[in-house]
């Protein structure tokens, strides 16, 4: 194989397909929708429009007299600041030594592969934050980070909070609609997710299709005498209950267990997202009410290119949206410094179209 030069192995496009494809970092126990990146919006904040609901109908009048005024419900504009993260990696002079043997190609691969590898190490904190994110918007509604810029299991502690505003009646017992425990085997436990689909369409036209369940959903459903009932004449439900799964279909929902859906903070310490107890409830995703927005960050084509002017340095600048990476030589000491970063927010246009509840009053 022929040897590459340290500018094209450097070269920000290539980094960036090296970053594609890592694996391991946060379990992602999410339907590929959630997780998509929508639009482009340049520059550090995003804005959306929240547009209000509208359930009355036109009025009548006579025929040929004159029409009657009506205030149309408006689009409230909504902006916020992108998260961002900015870290960078180095990787120590044997490998720059490695990549720069251009008459040992064997010797330069190996280079290659250590760059490979501490890259997709790279994406990984990168990937982390973007699903814990959603994680905690699910969870919890908002997000929580310290001062340091570390993510919070919690708001306790929190200096940077992005708060979507989820309304207190899509909380914990859904404005008293989980009005018993679900521990409890005489609930009407399909009563209560019957009339929490009703409410969610009659609020904002969504209907409900996803359901995040705690490690206790399963045995309470399991246990429940109206369940039960129901199973004795759904062999196809019975079957995968049997398997210990909450199977898709039962009650109109798409089931997801996320017990084990985590993340480990800054001191190390893994943190659960999802108490034993909690039910979310979403509609299918779609950019009319959540999508992952993506800013825009300056990033350098060539690091170290030297110009007459300014406009030929500007021109060596690209903007990218979303996630990016770029490398440089240094000599203090020698080696590469890898930059990687990112800017987006999960976006939660309709704040009302999500439940958090849970089911143990």
């Amino acid at each position: 194989p022929m040897a590459k030069t340290l500018e094209q192995i450097l070269y920000t496009p290539n980094l960036i397909g090296l970053i594609e494809n890592p694996a391991g970092g946060v379990p992602d126990f999410l339907p590929p929708a959630f997780t998509k990146p929508g639009q482009r919006v340049d520059g550090d904040t995003a804005k959306w429009f929240e547009v209000t609901g509208n359930r009355q109908t036109a009025r009548l009048v006579q025929y040929g007299s004159p029409s009657q005024r009506r205030e149309v419900r408006g689009a409230a504009s909504r902006t916020a600041k992108f998260m961002h993260t900015h870290e960078h990696i180095h990787l120590n002079a044997t490998t720059l030594m490695q990549l720069q043997d251009y008459s040992n190609p064997q010797r330069q691969k190996l280079g290659m592969q250590t760059l490979a590898n501490e890259t997709k190490q790279a994406r990984l904190y990168l990937d982390n934050l973007r699903l814990s994110a959603i994680y905690s918007i699910l969870a919890l509604g908002a997000v929580y980070f310290d001062g340091n810029g570390n993510l919070l299991p919690s708001s306790t502690g929190s200096v940077t909070t992005v708060d979507f505003s989820v309304p207190a009646n899509n909380k914990n017992q859904w404005n008293g609609i989980i009005g018993a425990s679900w521990a409890t085997a005489t609930t009407d436990i399909i009563a209560d997710i019957k009339a929490v689909q009703r409410t969610a369409l009659q609020g904002t036209g969504y209907p409900l299709a996803h359901a995040f369940y705690g490690e206790n959903l399963l045995g309470y459903f399991m246990g429940n005498d109206d369940v039960k009932e129901l199973l004795k004449t759904r062999n196809d439900l019975a079957g995968a209950f049997m398997n210990m799964e909450i199977p898709d279909g039962f009650l109109g929902l798409k089931w997801h267990p996320v017990e084990s859906a985590f993340y480990n903070d800054s001191a190390g310490t893994n943190q659960a997202w999802f108490g034993v107890d909690a039910l979310i409830l979403t509609p299918e995703p779609s950019p009319d009410w959540f999508e992952i927005l993506e800013g825009t960050f300056p990033e350098p084509r060539n690091v170290g290119t030297v110009a007459a002017d300014a406009s030929a340095i500007a021109g060596q600048i690209d903007e990218v949206s979303g996630m990016f990476t770029y490398a440089k030589l240094t000599d203090d000491p020698v080696g590469i410094r890898q930059n990687y970063g990112d800017t987006f927010l999960p976006t939660l246009k309709v704040p009302s179209a999500i439940y958090i509840g849970d089911v143990t009053p």
